[in-house]
């Protein structure tokens, strides 16, 4: 024990030095450092979409172990999930530290320092030249016998649990208090039905059928009155096999990873939808009349659904305001987009705009674009109007100029223009005292003199209070 502490001890010395540059963080630092988690997983698809192997991850639990020589005892776990770019590099490494040891703080301390300092520099290969993510779980030193053999198993079958909550086929029809369910989670259960066991819970508010086997799903709503949440995703459903009788009571839709071309005709019967996420489905289908009587939605995720051209009819959900077309291959956005008047959340990242619409001044309630990983070398001159924008991601796009329209954006707390082509430091942002977050990472003028020619200008935006990350 005694040995194990000095070696923590020695671990932390130069902490503070360290961790400056760095962006390996435990899963709490991340909440206090707002770093988005959601977001980081928009950005960067898991390794298997982009055929990637177990190599990777074997590589990389390899070298944690590495980092941790000998065997502590008692040991300890680390989950989280690795973010690579383009290029091989880390660019987030989030991790949570499991262990009953009893000098805890000491122990997150030593494993911050040599998570940061042992990886600082590592590559991955990256073939296929896209950012991708995967999640590790690995055990350092030696596990106690109980306790920490609590951790999950990240390839096993997930529920949730709580108060008014079944997870089994068996629990549900043993309940006898059917009154009080309100949450049933069957996912991952290999079902090639939807079990008729559902219909004896009058206030079910939430049903969890994802990761299946169902080829037909019939949903008699009108049984389930208080149904607010349905959950069909990753199974093998396609336009006609799904089936959900008119209701008011759906509110939320997930049919991601199915076998949809279009927006099935069950959507419809929910007249009360408020969210639906379609994402990873080929949508080859998709049309003008698929946007009918989706009046109230306010939530759409078309996410990685093969998409050449997004159908002007998009505009006849006047109420949306999220709108997510992540990882398409569209090359341009309808005008009627701009129609949207209440949208607040732009995400187009991963598509090959060019431009953007020349009238994005009509979504006046717009806070948030992200528009990287495109072909973008402007913004259209009316932009400037967008006076609710707090967060602009332009990064990994075809900038070599900055856009002028952008100092003019006096709300705007968040700006991403990494990766383009700025072969000077675009003084401008210098002008633009509200930034809280600014990042300038892979721009040419950061390969040549930053000491000399770049760091009074950056020293400057630091005391402007913005955070420069570069």
């Amino acid at each position: 024990m005694k040995t194990l502490l000095i070696i923590l001890l020695v671990l932390t010395v130069g902490y503070s030095a360290s961790v400056a540059q760095t962006r390996v963080v435990s899963r709490e630092e991340a909440g206090q450092l707002k770093i988005d988690e959601s977001e980081l997983v928009r950005k960067y698809p898991p390794y298997w979409l982009n055929e990637r192997g177990m190599g990777a991850i074997n590589g990389f639990q390899n070298e944690i172990v590495k980092l941790f020589k000998g065997t502590p005892n008692p040991g300890f776990y680390l989950l989280g999930a690795l973010y690579v770019n383009e290029t091989g590099k880390i660019d987030y490494l989030i991790y949570q530290l499991i262990s009953d040891h009893p000098a805890r703080d000491s122990l997150r301390n030593a494993v911050k320092v040599k998570l940061t300092e042992g990886l600082a520099g590592w590559e991955l290969e990256n073939s296929k030249k896209q950012p991708y993510r995967f999640g590790y779980s690995i055990s350092i030193g030696t596990i106690p016998g109980k306790g920490l053999n609590t951790v999950p198993n990240w390839n096993a079958r997930r529920v949730r649990k709580g108060d008014s909550t079944l997870t089994t086929l068996p629990e549900a029809t043993a309940m006898v208090d059917t009154a009080k369910v309100k949450r049933l989670f069957l996912n991952q259960l290999e079902l090639t039905e939807v079990p008729s066991v559902i219909y004896r819970f009058p206030n079910l508010e939430e049903l969890d059928l994802h990761g299946n086997n169902l080829t037909a799903a019939f949903i008699d709503a009108a049984r389930l009155p208080r149904l607010k949440r349905l959950d069909l995703r990753e199974n093998q459903l396609a336009n006609e096999s799904l089936t959900i009788t008119p209701n008011k009571t759906i509110q939320i839709l997930n049919i991601q990873q199915n076998k949809f071309t279009d927006i099935p005709d069950a959507v419809r019967n929910c007249r009360r939808l408020t969210s639906l996420w379609l994402g990873r489905n080929r949508l080859t289908d998709l049309s003008n009349k698929s946007f009918r009587k989706l009046r109230h939605l306010h939530d759409l995720n078309l996410y990685q659904g093969g998409l050449t051209a997004l159908p002007k009819g998009v505009r006849k959900m006047r109420r949306l305001e999220v709108i997510d077309l992540y990882y398409n291959q569209l090359a341009e956005l309808p005008a009627s987009i701009t129609r949207l008047r209440k949208l607040n959340h732009l995400a187009v990242s991963h598509n090959q705009l060019t431009e953007l619409p020349r009238r994005m001044d009509r979504l006046r309630d717009l806070q948030v674009m992200y528009a990287h990983h495109n072909r973008l070398s402007n913004l259209p001159d009316q932009m400037v109007r967008l006076s609710s924008l707090r967060l602009v991601d332009l990064g990994y796009n075809w900038y070599t100029t900055f856009p002028p329209e952008i100092r003019q954006l006096t709300k705007l707390k968040e700006l991403d223009i990494s990766e383009n082509n700025f072969s000077e430091f675009p003084e401008a942002l210098l002008e633009m005292k509200q930034l809280e977050k600014l990042y300038l990472r892979g721009n040419p003028f950061l390969k040549k003199g930053l000491d000399k020619k770049y760091s009074l200008l950056l020293d400057q935006m630091k005391t402007n209070a913005t955070e420069v990350y570069y």
